[in-house]
């Protein structure tokens, strides 16, 4: 999936790229009726093209990298729920105490995302750009 966006901070060799976010329906409010007032979001990225404030440029999204962190982000907390809610039940714990159980996995699950998202973050495995003509 590729985006064009318009660089809006430099910070050493990372920039900020503003890009509109696309509604479900694509952006085309006569097809669904809803409300199309998609805002701007910010994305950094590694500057490899020395892009300057201002310029336009050609978002790269690495299909596969982007299928594997939805399946980390979907997949990790259900596994953590669903292991705390089966060792409860093989510990013969109450209803309650298994509910809590699986909520405490679920935690465990997005902590283990967040130390995850640091590696994303300082490697910019999902994004790259270029210059857009």
């Amino acid at each position: 999936m590729d985006l064009l966006g318009i660089i809006s901070k430099i910070d050493g060799d990372e920039a900020e790229v503003q890009i509109k976010r696309v509604s479900g329906c694509g952006g085309n409010c006569e097809h669904c009726g809803g409300s199309c007032e998609s805002a701007f979001h910010g994305l950094k990225v590694k500057n490899t093209i020395d892009a300057k404030i201002g310029e336009t440029v050609k978002i790269e999204f690495k299909e596969s990298e982007s299928m594997k962190a939805s399946l980390i982000i979907y997949l990790i907390p259900l596994a953590g729920f669903l292991l705390g809610l089966l060792g409860a039940f093989l510990m013969n714990m109450s209803e309650m105490n298994a509910l809590l159980a699986a909520v405490v996995g679920l935690l465990i699950g997005f902590f283990i995302i967040h130390l995850g998202d640091k590696k994303y973050k300082k490697n910019n495995i999902l994004a790259t750009i270029k210059k857009f003509n």
